[in-house]
């Protein structure tokens, strides 16, 4: 017969393995449980920001495109105005350029211009330092050998969304055009803010490889300068990019036509500021599965003492 001194570490041994095991097991199964919650969790989450900004991409083109169909019936109203028209009869770029400012005035653009039919300027008002009249005339030799009505200008750090229009002698169908007129809407920080609101989300606009404004805070704006840059270099899409110690979650548009300069609008959504709850999350997760192993060795205590309590007798 077993010695009872014998018998007791034999009891305390298995006990004690048997509650180690059990204990492991149920803290591992708790663990891996918990993790693939989280991880379903930030998926979804993903996928929410996602949906989100698709969805806000389709809302800004919808009102871009009435904004732009408004601005068009605008240029082309006032390139059809009786006194525009008799004013370019002159010739004269002087004459021009003076009797142009009340256009100018009426347009409410940042840039107007006027051009002969062979594209040589003759008038140029601009409200924005730094655009030059040597960028607004390759512009207009751009839009003559392209005859596209909607363009992008970039001059001196500064994008336009530009409306152009031709002025005819009498009516459009006569076929005898006089001049070109360019109205131009600078995308300045009010641009950039009404497109916040309508997304929902902080925005960047990109000439080619150049960030030419955006929403993010000036210490993230060389890092983003850099992913306009990747845009313009590759398919726009939906991404996720690290502007220092913050996730954004990116997608981009063109704007401009394929056959003109390359103008992107980047939408951006901070995935860690729509992830924050997850951190309250997380610490209720690992209470739970502290609160889980606890309760599961006590539970497994008390199941291994009933099974190891029979040995001792």
């Amino acid at each position: 017969m077993m010695p009872f001194r014998t018998r007791s570490m034999f009891n305390g041994t298995l006990r004690t393995k048997f509650l180690l095991s059990l204990t492991l097991i149920t803290a591992l199964i708790t663990s891996a449980v918990l993790l693939i919650v989280q991880y379903r969790v930030r998926i979804h989450v993903r996928e929410g920001i996602a949906q989100a900004m698709r969805d806000s991409v389709v809302t800004f083109q919808s009102l871009q495109q009435q904004r732009e169909s408004m601005l068009e019936r605008s240029t082309a109203l006032l390139a059809a105005l009786p006194p525009l028209k008799a004013v370019m009869t002159s010739q004269d770029p002087a004459t021009i350029q003076d009797a142009s400012t009340i256009f100018w005035q009426l347009a409410g653009s940042q840039v107007f211009v006027l051009a002969d039919r062979a594209g040589k300027l003759a008038a140029f008002h601009t409200a924005t330092p730094g655009f030059t009249t040597s960028a607004a005339d390759s512009s207009i030799k751009r839009y003559l050998a392209g005859g596209e009505s909607h363009d992008w200008w970039f001059g001196g750090g500064h994008l336009f969304q530009v409306f152009l229009e031709p002025i005819y002698f009498g009516s459009p169908d006569s076929g005898h055009p006089i001049g070109i007129l360019a109205v131009g809407y600078e995308i300045d920080a009010s641009v950039t803010a009404d497109a916040t609101r309508v997304a929902s989300s902080g925005v960047a606009f990109g000439y080619e490889k150049n960030l030419v404004i955006s929403t993010v805070p000036v210490s993230q704006r060389a890092l983003l300068a850099r992913h306009v840059a990747q845009v313009a270099d590759s398919d726009v899409g939906l991404r996720e990019i690290r502007l220092g110690e913050e996730r954004f979650l990116t997608t981009s548009v063109r704007l401009s036509s394929r056959n003109a300069p390359q103008v992107t609008l980047t939408f951006l959504k901070s995935f860690d500021e729509a992830t924050a709850f997850l951190q309250n999350v997380d610490r209720w997760i690992v209470a739970i599965g502290v609160a889980g192993v606890v309760a599961g060795s006590v539970l497994i205590f008390f199941v291994s003492t009933t099974f190891t309590n029979p040995l001792s007798r």
